[in-house]
């Protein structure tokens, strides 16, 4: 890898870095009390909502389409 790579990289993720999820995060998505609840907090943070729906596998599905694209 280049040094050019490497600061773009750097750059890139630092760019990035409020939007990546935390522990905190994480926490609250293991405690929502139904799907419909950890869907809608997944779409809060920004996951999935390109599909527009509370269809937690479809948001993940889209999600997994977007990153690699």
């Amino acid at each position: 890898m280049s040094v050019k790579s490497y600061g773009f990289a750097i750059g890139s993720l630092r760019a990035r870095e409020n939007t990546l999820l935390k522990e905190k995060d994480f926490d609250s998505f293991i405690l929502s009390e139904s799907t419909e609840q950890l869907a809608r907090q997944m779409s809060d943070k920004g996951i999935g909502k390109s599909a527009n729906t509370l269809d937690i596998p479809l948001m993940l599905k889209t999600e997994t389409e977007n990153l690699w694209e």
